[in-house]
């Protein structure tokens, strides 16, 4: 008799474990937090770390649909973000109604794709002059530079003629010292003493030729 109640308590162990469940010795926010660890979103009682959890819910589907479940129009404008980025889904960034998040959509896909027209669409010009800069230096269109303002537009100007190796591009920074600058930057970088010789400032020419003869 007292074998078959051992056995017979080993047999309910299990299932009284399955039934109680990983997060029933927490209680309070301890135990929202083992829920939404778990993605076990419908159990959570705070509705803005359960509209949380169904987000990380969407992210594993990639199930725009479960955005839809969330209450906060913040959380679920932030949901569609997700989304639209992995699933590389341009069309869903207009369609979300809280500019903020919209404008994010807009900056993270243009930039993932390296795709400027999808920068006019950001409402936030300090955001928008960002993306172009941000694309412009990482696909070494020198056009781009010229949307930006007068300052970060030189900037991008230089450092893109700089790593290209193409000195034309220094004839197109307005300012003569810049200019000069960024020939000697390429002479040097390209080992290319004849460069020196296009340099109209006699102190930066000088400079430049001192470097090769040294």
């Amino acid at each position: 008799f007292v074998s078959l109640f051992l056995v017979s308590c080993q047999n309910q162990n299990p299932t009284s474990a399955a039934l109680v469940g990983p997060c029933s010795s927490f209680e309070g926010l301890q135990k929202d937090n083992c829920y939404l660890d778990h993605l076990q979103c419908s159990k959570i009682n705070h509705t803005n770390l359960r509209d949380s959890c169904v987000v990380e819910l969407a992210k594993k589907k990639q199930e725009l649909s479960v955005c839809r479940l969330i209450q906060s129009e913040k959380i679920q404008a932030y949901c569609w973000e997700q989304i639209a980025l992995l699933t590389n889904n341009l069309t869903l960034c207009p369609q979300i109604a809280d500019s903020y998040w919209r404008n994010n959509c807009f900056f993270q896909l243009a930039l993932l794709n390296n795709q400027a027209s999808l920068c006019s669409e950001i409402s936030l010009a300090s955001q928008q002059m960002d993306c172009l800069e941000k694309i412009a230096l990482a696909t070494n269109q020198h056009q781009l530079c010229e949307r930006l303002g007068y300052v970060k537009s030189q900037k991008c100007l230089f450092q893109i003629a700089k790593v290209t190796q193409n000195p034309q591009l220094c004839s197109l920074l307005a300012d003569k010292i810049n200019q000069n600058s960024c020939l000697y930057k390429i002479a040097k970088l390209t080992q290319n003493i004849s460069l020196c010789q296009k340099i109209s400032i006699d102190v930066i020419r000088q400079d430049c030729q001192n470097f090769f003869e040294s």
